[in-house]
């Protein structure tokens, strides 16, 4: 293949060869199956080189060979060769490759008869979930191998065989439940009753004053907190915080039970110290080790992982031109890098908990504004440079690479903080989060994205009651429910509520500032409004009311005041 120099794609080729080869490519990212063996595996990002495998096969007949290739930054390239004891290293002449399709002769499972009740449960490369033990059936096109699992199965040739080469492939559970059906609104009440309220605030509470205040928490409307741990919040530091400093919050955690708050995460920060080097390894190493101590103490208390905030209080990580060595690395280069310490991170929260869960309080959804104007993975690369979180998305797409099965990246969606409209909402569930961001998502990661990374949502207090200080509004400005009566505002926190628990798979975290859930200055008729959303949707009832002749009133009296209302 000549080279390539626009970015992000994933072309394949599926073809039939004869020889005992060596097979080599360079290239960025490479996957080369034989079907009955995988030759070469090298989904890393790597800039060009030659990566080889072995395999013994029997001279002068066709075996079928899958290679998939996926190009990220840069310029592309990638040559297919092959050598053997009898053959020098050379390109693979065409005339050695063939495009009929050839069966294997290794022995398989026979495939499943058809038609047969299946309920989809995952695609290729995908986890297929389900609970007890049930039989589960891989492939398309009328060609499937079945066998038997217990508590779900990965989706993939590795685990089933391959039933039909160079074709995408599904998983399916033969069973007698109701087909899942594709999201929609309102939610079946099966999904409603799983939907979590998290509850936090600028003062967040810390392990010891959980220990110490949890049957107080417990009588508020959620079902998780946010901790903040003693040590700190932020881990991109050059020396990492000493193991002791976690041992009291761990001992605190382990001892804190409840069976109301249940889904609980401790907060990390994204801020880095001045000077602190993606590429510095020694950094790497103590932010390494922070990650690691965190991730420890929050599963001291069964915590369900970490909440991630991209936002950074102090020097960013994700601004191109403001990293130690932009001067002399390209934005392509920095990429890369901030790619492999993204799946870092995973695998270490992976190491303490295999099926971790990230709350990100904003994933891709935190780049929408490039995202409403393009969805072409080119321009997009091109306006990331300059970009307030221009790295974010590599950190994210190496997040995925490390992903396992079991793990789940939740996109809070921090964006909903200023929604009154229930469409909003709606629109980040269905579109913007599923589907625009896939414009971000490196395609070798699709469907971990599609699988793995869920919808969340953000109800901001201080903007639907209108909480914000006068020192507030000279920096945020008036806003819209600044105009509604205190009424209306309460409204506006049970519609916020509803439609945020109505559009998130699992997730609405509720925040405020100038306010704190657990020391009891909670503005008046707040909790209750949010226990009226909560109950609506759990029993699965309508909201029972419309606030939009209210909002758009005040819309147009704060537009008066302040234009970008």
């Amino acid at each position: 293949m000549a080279k390539i120099t626009f970015n992000y794609f994933s072309p394949g080729w599926i073809f039939s060869l004869a020889q005992i080869i060596i097979i080599g490519l360079n290239s960025n990212q490479t996957e080369i199956q034989c079907q009955c063996a995988k030759v070469v595996y090298d989904l890393n990002l790597h800039a060009a080189r030659t990566t080889s495998g072995k395999i013994t096969l029997e001279a002068g007949k066709k075996y079928p060979i899958t290679v998939f290739f996926s190009e990220a930054a840069g310029s592309a390239s990638m040559k297919l060769e092959w050598s053997s004891a009898n053959q020098s290293r050379e390109v693979v002449p065409t005339s050695q490759l063939y495009s009929t399709s050839v069966a294997t002769s290794t022995p398989t499972p026979t495939p499943t008869p058809t038609p047969v009740t299946t309920n989809f449960c995952a695609n290729e490369n995908g986890f297929c979930s389900f609970s007890g033990t049930q039989q589960v059936r891989y492939g398309a096109n009328g060609q499937y191998f079945t066998k038997t699992f217990t508590n779900g199965t990965d989706c993939t040739n590795a685990i089933f065989g391959d039933p039909i080469v160079g074709v995408v492939k599904t998983c399916a559970v033969l069973a007698s439940r109701p087909t899942p059906k594709p999201r929609t609104l309102p939610l079946e009440l099966t999904q409603r009753t799983t939907k979590k309220l998290i509850g936090t605030s600028s003062r967040k509470p810390t392990p010891d004053f959980f220990r110490q205040n949890i049957k107080q928490m417990e009588q508020h409307p959620f079902d998780g907190v946010i901790l903040q741990l003693n040590a700190g919040y932020e881990v991109f530091k050059k020396t990492p915080y000493p193991d002791n400093a976690f041992t009291q919050d761990q001992n605190d955690l382990a001892v804190t039970k409840s069976s109301i708050l249940t889904d609980n995460f401790v907060i990390m920060s994204s801020g880095m110290e001045n000077g602190w080097d993606w590429f510095n390894d020694a950094d790497w190493a103590a932010a390494e080790k922070n990650i690691q101590n965190f991730a420890k103490t929050a599963a001291a208390g069964s915590f369900r992982g970490i909440a991630f905030d991209p936002e950074a209080y102090s020097q960013t990580p994700w601004v191109y031109n403001q990293q130690p060595q932009h001067n002399n690395k390209t934005f392509e280069e920095y990429q890369r890098q901030v790619r492999k310490r993204g799946a870092q991170f995973m695998s270490v929260l992976q190491a303490t908990n295999p099926s971790t869960k990230v709350l990100t309080l904003s994933l891709l959804s935190l780049i929408k504004d490039l995202l409403s104007e393009t969805t072409d993975p080119v321009k997009l690369q091109q306006q990331l440079v300059n970009h307030d979180y221009g790295l974010w998305p590599a950190f994210i797409n190496g997040m995925l690479d490390a992903m396992q099965s079991n793990s789940v990246i939740i996109d809070g969606d921090e964006g909903a903080y200023y929604f009154y409209n229930a469409d909003w909402f709606k629109g980040m569930s269905l579109q913007v989060i599923p589907k625009d961001a896939k414009a971000l998502v490196d395609p070798v990661n699709s469907m971990k994205y599609d699988n793995n990374v869920k919808v969340g949502q953000a109800v901001y207090m201080n903007f639907v009651l209108d909480l914000f200080e006068p020192s507030d509004k000279s920096w945020y400005g008036i806003k819209m429910p600044h105009f509604l009566s205190p009424d209306d505002r309460l409204k506006l926190l049970e519609y916020n509520t509803y439609y945020g628990l109505q559009t998130a798979d699992q997730y609405v975290w509720i925040y405020g500032e100038n306010m704190d859930w657990w020391r009891n200055n909670i503005p008046n008729g707040a909790e209750d409004a949010i226990r009226r959303a909560k109950t609506k949707i759990q029993n699965g009832q309508p909201l029972g009311f419309d606030i939009n002749a209210a909002t758009n009133s005040a819309r147009n009296k704060c537009k008066v005041i302040n234009p970008a209302c």
